[in-house]
């Protein structure tokens, strides 16, 4: 491909890893290479091997420049997208994990969290806008802390480091050993104040982590280094990294009329409902709330999440049976649709992308069900296309993000 400028997309989920290439001046894709990962599933256990997620990374970033004939030199910028929340632990010196990532879905800390005291839950609330839950990191570092010997012997050595997927990746494939994270991936880990943007040193100790084992923050759209030249062919620039919901969101807003409302839903390894709603704006206790990034990348605004969880899972039980895979994509809808009644804001649209969107009843069914215009995103793979346009706009210019 000749003279076209190139932004890489590496997208890390659940249960696959992608990288797309996108052409700079349309945003259409060139390319893809992709590779279902695997998850280690006992009881309320569920993890990764981290290692994997790396080697994975590694061959399909080479794959795809090789398949699809992309010269190095013309890719301006790469972005991560990543399964939020998800846990890794390593030794510095060797960069060998301590334990499996432990992935957001596990739920072997939710006796932990059950245990804490009303204050405890108030404070993380005050600070995080989050509630204590098994889903976000933070027990599940304490629990790496509290069960694996060599945690203790490295943060004693200052040879420990915690990372979410995307800081793991960008520690093993960057040319200087970047450990640094943004703003959307911290926020998912209950030990960062989304009012100050930083670190919570209050949170941290009453967690007992210590700050020293977590990364730099930085905004979504920065300088994250560059990847080691043995893996493209050039150093190439990470110039954003965005948590995969917050990505599909920004690349739905894209196509939103405006920020105010816009609404997404990605149908993957679960259902993810996202919309952008005012500061201050009341909202059912059934949402979480999320930052998000305005349309332009230069503010982090305020957005509600809501998540069913499972469902890749059970479409991929039916996928043989379409009959019954309609059914099942019916009741799907019946739910969603329902979610999106107590929406705080009526979307004029809703941006659907993920996986399932592949099938067209689910279109048609959703469409049936809620009063708003429903559009896809013109790839299914929203949340490679969202961090997609975060590096574009990161290439036009030099502003980084700033709170609104």
């Amino acid at each position: 491909m000749p003279g076209r400028k190139i932004i890489l997309a590496l997208d890390v989920g659940t249960t696959a890893i992608k990288v797309l290439a996108f052409e700079q001046e349309t945003m259409a894709c060139l390319g893809t290479a992709s590779e279902p990962i695997e998850k280690m599933i006992q009881d309320d256990h569920v993890e990764q091997d981290p290692k994997m997620l790396v080697d994975v990374s590694t061959r399909l970033l080479k794959s795809l420049i090789g398949a699809h004939a992309i010269e190095p030199s013309n890719c301006i910028g790469l972005g991560i997208t990543n399964q939020r929340e998800t846990t890794i632990l390593w030794n510095k010196k060797t960069r060998e994990p301590i334990y499996p990532a432990i992935v957001w879905e596990d739920k072997r800390t939710q006796g932990w969290c059950d245990r804490q005291d009303q204050k405890f839950k108030d404070l993380i609330y005050q600070k995080t806008n989050l509630s204590l839950s098994p889903y976000f990191s933070a027990s599940k570092i304490r629990w790496i802390l509290d069960n694996v010997p060599e945690a203790k012997v490295l943060l004693l050595e200052s040879n420990l480091a915690f990372g979410t997927v995307d800081t793991w990746l960008l520690w093993n494939l960057s040319k200087n050993k970047n450990h640094q994270t943004d703003w959307t991936n911290a926020s998912r880990t209950l030990l960062f104040d989304v009012k100050k943007l930083e670190w919570s040193k209050e949170l941290c100790d009453e967690f007992k982590i210590d700050v020293s084992i977590l990364p730099e923050v930085k905004s979504s759209s920065s300088d994250f280094g560059v990847i080691r030249q043995d893996i493209l062919g050039s150093e190439v620039q990470v110039m954003g990294i965005c948590g995969d919901q917050q990505s599909s969101l920004f690349a739905a807003s894209q196509y939103c009329g405006q920020d105010r409302g816009c609404t997404k839903i990605t149908f993957g390894t679960g259902v993810f409902l996202m919309q952008i709603i005012d500061e201050g704006q009341a909202y059912d206790q059934m949402f979480y709330p999320a930052l998000a990034l305005q349309s332009d990348a230069h503010a982090i605004i305020k957005a509600i999440e809501y998540k069913i969880e499972g469902v890749g899972k059970e479409v991929e039980l039916r996928l043989n049976d379409q009959k019954e895979l309609d059914r099942y994509l019916d009741r799907l809808t019946d739910e969603v649709a329902l979610v999106v009644s107590k929406l705080p804001i009526k979307p004029a649209e809703i941006i659907i992308d993920g996986g399932i969107t592949q099938n067209q009843h689910l279109h048609a069914f959703l469409q049936e069900k809620v009063k708003s215009r429903v559009i896809q995103l013109p790839i299914y793979n929203g949340t490679a296309l969202g961090v997609g346009y975060l590096v574009n706009k990161g290439v036009r210019s030099d502003n980084g993000l700033s709170l609104k």
